[in-house]
């Protein structure tokens, strides 16, 4: 399904703490703030977002109702050229502007692979063996 969206824009949305920073797509600049705060766990107010991209036009699910996040097919739909910076965080080049992804995820993506050679699993996210477990 594609939302033909003259209303829908593309949002960089951070918090102070800059654990889950990522791009909502949302009709205004507050729903997609509420919906960051709301959805990230963090208090009314907390979230800001940007402006990116106005009027976007994206292929969704139809269980994407907006406000959302921007999914990597829907970025690089909308031009946007994505990098891993870590194993689970991700920098995104679009519109001439350099955005890198909330480093929650890959304090979270580091404590699973500790977790998972502690019980002989091996590292399966890649990330950098911390000295405490030489």
């Amino acid at each position: 399904m594609t939302i033909r969206a003259s209303r829908l824009h593309l949002y960089w949305v951070t918090t102070p703490d800059r654990d889950e920073d990522w791009f909502i797509v949302a009709k205004t600049r507050r729903s997609a703030e509420r919906f960051h705060d709301g959805y990230e766990g963090y208090n009314p107010g907390d979230a800001t977002a940007e402006l990116v991209l106005r009027d976007i036009d994206i292929k969704t699910s139809e269980h994407e109702i907006a406000p959302f996040h921007a999914q990597a097919d829907h970025l690089a739909a909308l031009g946007a050229m994505t990098s891993e910076v870590t194993p689970g965080q991700r920098a995104v080049l679009l519109a001439g502007r350099l955005f890198v992804e909330g480093h929650m995820e890959s304090v979270v993506a580091i404590a699973n692979d500790n977790m998972s050679e502690l019980a002989g699993h091996g590292r399966p996210r890649g990330t950098k063996r911390p000295k405490f477990l030489d």
